[in-house]
């Protein structure tokens, strides 16, 4: 999962248009590369077959104005709330080995932050979707 997110956030870093929001998909990259490269050596010590790296991201011919940040904004974001179920799943799941067990703890509340954090940027630039609020029936 950290391999596609790593990829697919370095080619929106490229077509990224605002500032702050290139910026924060960097720094998603860095922290997203420390996680990798821990589980990596983890699954290297417990010989866990690891899947090949993808490919370095190549330039294209892609006009940049066909993506919005938008868009890329709400694909990260569904990414967040997948990255959390997979986090607690794999937390549930680890019954034998403590020590990995509390690794999954660990990246789920770095993902928790993560998500309130990159949750409240999408609110202030307006790129979250509007959910209705109910009232009550008038009858």
């Amino acid at each position: 999962m950290r391999y596609e997110q790593i990829e697919l956030i370095g080619i929106f870093s490229s077509f990224a248009h605002d500032t702050e929001f290139k910026v924060i998909l960097q720094h998603g990259i860095y922290i997203y590369n420390k996680q990798l490269n821990k589980l990596e050596q983890l699954a290297l010590k417990l010989n866990v077959p690891l899947p090949n790296r993808p490919a370095l991201p190549v330039t294209s011919p892609i006009d940049p104005e066909t993506i919005t940040d938008k868009f890329m904004y709400r694909i990260i974001l569904s990414w967040e709330l997948a990255s959390l179920d997979t986090h607690v799943r794999a937390i549930i799941e680890t019954i034998r080995n403590d020590s990995l067990r509390r690794l999954w703890s660990e990246l789920l509340t770095a993902e928790l932050g993560y998500y309130d954090k990159y949750l409240k940027y999408g609110k202030m630039k307006g790129w979250t979707r509007v959910v209705p609020i109910y009232g009550e029936p008038v009858t």
